[in-house]
């Protein structure tokens, strides 16, 4: 079963997307996060499958949460989902420069978010 790591500082945000991810049309485990380095921390120790990454963060932003695990060996190859209220060209090219490999502006459609998800899970492990 894949691993998504959900990082959101908006605990509504957090549960939406948690719920969302319950209608792939395969199960996966969800862990939460609340801000960059919880995120970074999780992401190192469990290594999660996919993360879902918010943006604007207190404390380390998600550009920054990208840029640290495409720095690590044990983190580099690990799918990252941008979720950003901010959907700005600049923002979406400084995230595919950090590294990122999907970038999805809030609010966002569920099969939307679902489709790219199981793109993502599809292209990296192999799973439909």
């Amino acid at each position: 079963m894949p691993r998504i790591l959900i990082v959101d500082d908006d605990p509504s945000i957090r549960t939406i997307v948690a719920k969302s991810l319950e209608q792939l049309p395969f199960a996966v485990g969800t862990e939460l996060a609340s801000n960059g380095l919880e995120a970074v921390d999780i992401a190192g120790r469990d290594h999660p499958d996919l993360i879902v990454l918010d943006v604007m963060m207190p404390e380390m932003d998600g550009f920054e949460v990208c840029q640290k695990l495409r720095s690590q060996v044990e983190t580099a190859f690990i799918p990252i989902m941008m979720l950003t209220a901010n959907p700005s060209e600049e923002g979406r090219i400084r995230g595919y420069m950090v590294g990122s490999d999907d970038y999805v502006s809030k609010p966002f459609n569920v099969a939307e978010l679902n489709a790219r998800v199981t793109r993502l899970l599809r292209r990296a492990y192999g799973i439909s």
